[in-house]
């Protein structure tokens, strides 16, 4: 037999032995995924020395895992975050899921069909057949420190002071006593003293007691303990007559409210009406009747969002379930639409005709683009649902 005919024969016998044998192929998809995070992360702990644990429940600072039997978790490291963790945080994570053999993770993800226990989803890719997975962490909480060196200033007299515990939201209640009897209570004060002068219209033995307090923007941080100043009597002729702080008619001077509304009086008596006024550092709107607006209000054209202490907020806001940007330069405040947005870590975002950032496919000018749900950055330089990208994130068709 010739060399050649053998080395045919040997060929045929090869390819009929590969074709016998069965060919495994990862045929099942992972249509959704769910993942659990727990911690016991503490104010003050540095990310910097925090352990991460995966594919366990316990045993790390940060434990990452899952319950389901078609993926492992098989990295996840921290992506973003202060060094000096504080109430409110919010750590990001980086996560990298690897099928088992027979599964296979298919094109994209989204809030909708990856759950987070424990955290928020953020963004998912493929790569080289593994998914990695953005997510935050819920929001550390704790209860902030009560102020410190409470005391009355020497200078003057019925001025309180005090000093910023190094947990707090920079926020504080007071309350004035007169003995045992309350004079006055202030919220949400934002400041390190605060004159009670003018509620001094009685002889008698004075104290204040402070606490800190969560701001209205945050749920997550818990009031201090109250602490009491030393007391310090204050004799007939030091007795205020209340001027100053009040009009002629008595009535306060600055913040004052009637149930649930708050106004704003000017020293000749009037009230602040039918416009926006910047009140320590800070821009509120009022109506014609004086009332102090929040939530979303339209001025002169325009969208703003005011929170539920009054106050203009810039940025990013998130209401209903959907997130709007509000300028930060001039016209400050002002709800941006039909709008590209550019980012310092350099993605795109786009502001559809309601203000609302989009998310998913989204035709802009005639040219079709994709944006990652939840987070809503413009998609480059990728393939989602078998639709190319180019690098100005246009569908490529």
């Amino acid at each position: 037999m010739s060399l050649a005919k053998k080395i045919a024969i040997l060929g045929t016998v090869l390819l009929c032995s590969i074709l016998s044998k069965p060919v495994y192929a990862a045929n099942k998809t992972i249509s959704s995924v769910g993942i659990k995070v727990n911690t016991s992360l503490n104010i003050g702990d540095s990310t910097d020395s925090v352990s991460i644990n995966y594919n366990s429940s316990s045993g790390g600072d940060i434990n990452v895992y899952t319950t389901s039997d078609r993926f492992d978790i098989v990295d996840a490291e921290i992506t973003g975050g202060r060094s000096r963790l504080n109430i409110g945080d919010e750590i990001k994570m980086k996560l990298t899921l690897e099928p088992h053999s027979e599964y296979s993770f298919k094109g994209t993800y989204s809030s909708s069909n990856i759950s987070v226990s424990g955290g928020k989803f953020v963004s998912a890719s493929k790569k080289n057949g593994d998914l990695v997975v953005n997510i935050k962490l819920n929001p550390l909480k704790g209860t902030y420190e009560p102020p410190e060196d409470v005391e009355w200033k020497d200078s003057g007299i019925g001025i309180a002071k005090w000093d910023e515990p190094g947990e707090t939201s920079g926020y504080y209640d007071i309350i004035l006593l007169r003995g045992s009897t309350q004079i006055t209570k202030v919220e949400n004060y934002k400041g390190n003293s605060y004159n009670f002068r003018n509620d001094m219209t009685q002889k008698g033995t004075y104290k204040f007691k402070i606490r800190t307090v969560t701001s209205n923007d945050k749920d997550y941080g818990r009031s201090s303990d109250w602490v009491t100043s030393d007391e310090f009597y204050l004799d007939e002729s030091n007795v205020s007559t209340g001027g100053g702080s009040r009009d002629q008619a008595g009535n306060s001077v600055g913040w004052n409210k009637s149930g649930d509304t708050w106004y704003f009086r000017f020293p000749d008596g009037s009230l602040k009406t039918n416009g926006w006024e910047y009140i320590g550092d800070k821009w509120y709107l009022f109506d014609d009747t004086g009332r102090m607006l929040t939530g979303w209000q339209k001025s002169e054209g325009e969208y703003y969002y005011l929170n539920s202490s009054g106050q203009m907020k810039t940025g990013w806001q998130q209401s209903n379930g959907k997130w709007y940007y509000l300028n930060s330069e001039v016209p400050r405040g002002k709800m941006l639409s039909n709008t590209w947005l550019h980012s310092s870590d350099g993605k795109y975002y786009y502001l559809d005709s309601n203000g609302a950032m989009c998310e998913g496919w989204t035709q802009i000018s005639g040219k079709w683009y994709y944006f990652y749900p939840s987070s809503g950055y413009m998609a480059i330089n990728t393939t989602i649902d078998s639709f190319k990208l180019g690098p100005n994130g246009a569908w490529i068709r």
